[in-house]
C-alpha cells in the first residue's frame, strides 16, 4: 500500500482543527467548541456509522469526524464520476447539478452527520451521502473499487469567491460557483480484488475502501490539509486480500 501526498503552496484556512492543524497555522483550538459538538452527539448513532464502515473504525472515531467537521466549518463533496476527476485535479468543482437553489447548476457539499447520512442506532440512511453513496466511483472496473472526495472549509471558499456562504452544522449546502483547485484538497483511495460474484463479495469490497478514506478524513481534519493538493492510498493486491 503507498500513500501519495501532493503538496501545494498554500495551507488552508483552518477556524478550528486538531492541536497539530492549529500549531502549524499559528492558530488557538476552539476546544470549548469542539467538546460542545462532540458531547451533543449521540453515540448510538456514531456506533451505526462505525458499524457500516467497519474494520478499527470505532464510535468514538466517528464522532470525532463529525465534531470537527462541525466545529471547523469543514464540508465535503463526493465525486461519483471518475471520468470528472482529471478535469476537477485542474479546475476545481464546478455546479453541474441541475437541482438545487442556483438556476445554472450547483455542486452538493455536507458537514458533520450528513456526511454520512441520517440516521440513529438501529441504523443509517446512506443513499445520497457523501461519504457512502457519491464518494464511490460509478465508472470503475470489476477489479477496483474507487473512492474520491473533495474536502474544504467554509474560510477557505469565502477566500477564494470573495463572497460570504452559509454553514449549517450537520447540514447540506449547494453553491452556485466553481469552487476552484486552490480552495479544495482530493481524498482518493482505489482498492484492487478479484471480480465480486455476490452483493456480500461487492459490500466487502466497498468496506475495504470506506476503511481507508476514512482513515484520509481522519487524518485531514486532525492533522489539516493543504490547498490544492491530494492524498492518495493505492493498495495492491497482497495488502487488499489481507483485509
Amino acid at each position: 500500500m503507498s500513500t501519495v501526498f501532493t503538496p501545494a503552496s498554500e495551507q488552508l484556512e483552518l477556524p478550528v482543527a486538531a492541536p497539530a492543524a492549529a500549531a502549524a497555522d499559528g492558530e488557538k483550538t476552539d476546544v470549548v467548541l469542539l467538546e460542545r459538538y462532540r458531547a451533543a452527539l449521540d453515540l448510538g448513532y456514531c456506533q451505526a456509522v462505525a458499524d457500516m464502515i467497519g474494520g478499527t473504525v470505532t464510535a468514538k472515531r466517528v464522532r470525532d469526524v463529525i465534531a470537527l467537521s462541525n466545529a471547523g466549518g469543514h464540508i465535503a463533496h463526493g465525486i461519483k464520476r471518475e471520468a470528472y476527476v482529471s478535469a476537477i485535479r485542474k479546475e476545481g468543482i464546478k455546479p453541474l447539478t441541475p437541482e438545487g437553489s442556483h438556476p445554472d447548476g450547483s455542486s452538493y457539499w455536507t458537514s458533520g452527520k450528513e456526511i454520512f447520512g441520517q440516521g440513529n442506532a438501529r441504523g443509517v440512511n446512506t443513499f445520497d451521502t457523501t461519504f457512502f453513496d457519491y464518494g464511490h466511483s460509478y465508472e470503475h472496473s470489476d477489479t477496483r473499487t474507487v473512492m474520491t472526495i473533495a474536502l474544504t472549509n467554509r474560510a477557505a471558499v469565502c477566500r477564494c469567491l470573495g463572497t460570504s456562504i452559509p454553514f449549517q452544522p450537520d447540514g447540506c449546502l449547494d453553491i452556485g460557483q466553481t469552487i476552484p483547485r486552490d480552495a479544495i484538497h482530493l481524498l482518493r483511495v482505489e482498492v484492487p480484488h478479484a471480480p465480486a460474484f455476490s452483493h456480500e463479495e461487492a459490500r466487502a469490497n466497498g468496506r475495504q475502501a470506506e476503511q481507508r478514506m476514512f482513515e484520509l478524513l481522519e487524518g485531514a481534519l486532525e492533522e489539516g490539509y493543504e490547498a490544492g493538493g491530494e492524498t492518495a492510498v493505492l493498495m495492491d493486491m497482497e495488502t487488499a486480500e489481507k483485509h
